[in-house]
C-alpha cells in the first residue's frame, strides 16, 4: 500500500471514529457504556449518589427504572416519582402536581408510556416519559390488585406482583388474567409478599420472596422450578430480598433490604458476589429497587434517602 492510500484510509477512519463519538455525544451516551458487561468477576464500582435538590429531595425512594439515558426513581410517601439525569441533576417532578399518585412503588416504561404501580391507590398510573397524565389501567372487576409492587409491561402483557395476595399475575392490555401463580405460604412454589421479579430470556420469572428469604424461580407456566443459589451446602437464604434485575448476559442481581448489599448470581444461578460499599466507607442503607443500564447498577436506598450508582 502507498503512502498516499494510507494517509487516506487513516483520515477515512479518523473521521468514522469522529462520527461515532459525536453521536453518543449528541446523545449524551458514554459509547463504553453500549458494550455489554461481559463474563463478570469483580463488583461494579461505586460512581455517585442522587438525592434530588434543596427543593425536591427523595423521601422514600423504592422503585427505579432507566429509559433513554434518565433515572425514573418512586419516592413513595412523597407521591410522586423524580426524574434524574446520569450525573444526579433533578430533571422533573411526574404526579405530584396534578396528585394522580399516592404510593408509587414499581415502574415500567413501554412504548413511551411510563406505568406506575401505586400500592395506595391498587391501580396502575400511566404518564407519559415527559409526566403528562394519560390515565389508570386496571384489571377486570373479578381480577382486582391489591398493593401492586413491581410491574413489567410488554406488547401483549402487564405483569404485576401483589403484596396482599402473595402472587404474580399476568394481564392482557385488556385487562383478562392469563397466568396467576404463587400465592401466600412457605413451602416451595408459595410466596410472601413477593416485592420484586424479572422475567429471563427463557421466559421465566425470577421472584424475591421477601418475607421468606428467599428468590424462586418459576417456569413460563408458574411452575416453580428451583430456588437461586440453594444447592447441597445452601439453602439459598436470602434476607428479605426486594428489587430485582438482570444484565445482557443474564446475571441477576438481588437486592437484600436487611443485610444491606447486592447480591449478584449468573444465569444459571450460581453465586458471583456482593456489594454494598459506596464512599468514603459508607455502605449501603435498606436498598429497595434496583436498575441495570449500559454497565451501571442503579439501587435505591430507604435508609439514606437516595439512589446510588455503580459502574463495571
Amino acid at each position: 500500500m502507498d503512502k498516499k492510500k494510507f494517509k487516506q484510509l487513516s483520515l477515512a477512519s479518523l473521521i468514522i471514529l469522529l462520527l461515532v463519538f459525536a453521536y453518543f455525544y449528541w446523545q449524551k451516551t458514554d459509547p463504553l457504556e453500549t458494550i455489554p458487561v461481559g463474563d463478570i468477576s469483580e463488583p461494579p464500582k461505586y460512581v455517585l449518589s442522587m438525592y434530588g435538590d434543596k427543593k425536591y429531595s427523595l423521601e422514600q425512594p423504592l422503585g427505579i427504572t432507566v429509559y433513554d439515558n434518565e433515572v425514573f426513581v418512586s419516592d413513595s410517601d412523597a407521591g410522586r416519582v423524580l426524574v434524574f439525569d446520569q450525573n444526579g441533576k433533578l430533571l422533573r417532578i411526574i404526579g405530584e402536581k396534578d396528585k394522580k399518585l399516592r404510593n408509587p412503588y414499581g415502574l415500567a416504561i413501554h412504548a413511551g408510556k411510563l406505568y406506575v404501580a401505586d400500592g395506595g391507590l391498587a391501580r396502575i398510573s400511566i404518564f407519559t416519559v415527559q409526566g403528562d397524565f394519560k390515565g389508570y389501567w386496571l384489571p377486570k372487576e373479578e381480577n382486582r390488585i391489591n398493593v401492586p409492587a413491581t410491574i413489567y409491561v410488554d406488547d401483549n402483557r402487564i405483569v404485576i406482583s401483589d403484596l396482599v395476595r402473595s402472587g404474580i399475575y399476568v394481564f392482557d392490555h385488556q385487562g383478562n388474567l392469563k397466568l396467576a401463580f404463587g400465592g401466600k405460604g412457605t413451602e416451595k412454589g408459595f410466596l410472601n409478599k413477593p416485592h420484586g421479579f424479572v422475567i429471563n430470556e427463557r421466559g421465566e420469572f425470577i421472584v424475591a420472596d421477601s418475607n421468606n428469604n428467599r428468590v424462586q424461580i418459576f417456569d413460563n407456566k408458574g411452575k416453580f422450578i428451583k430456588i437461586l443459589g440453594e444447592n447441597e451446602s445452601n439453602k439459598g437464604e436470602i434476607l428479605t430480598p426486594r428489587g430485582i434485575t438482570q444484565d445482557e448476559q443474564g446475571n441477576i442481581y438481588v437486592v437484600s433490604g436487611l443485610e444491606n448489599r447486592v447480591y449478584v448470581f449468573d444465569k444459571n444461578g450460581k453465586f458471583r458476589f456482593n456489594f454494598n460499599e459506596t464512599a468514603n466507607g459508607d455502605t449501603l442503607g435498606l436498598p429497595s429497587g434496583i436498575a441495570y443500564s449500559g454497565r451501571k447498577v442503579y439501587v435505591t436506598e430507604y435508609a439514606n434517602k437516595r439512589v446510588s450508582v455503580f459502574k463495571y
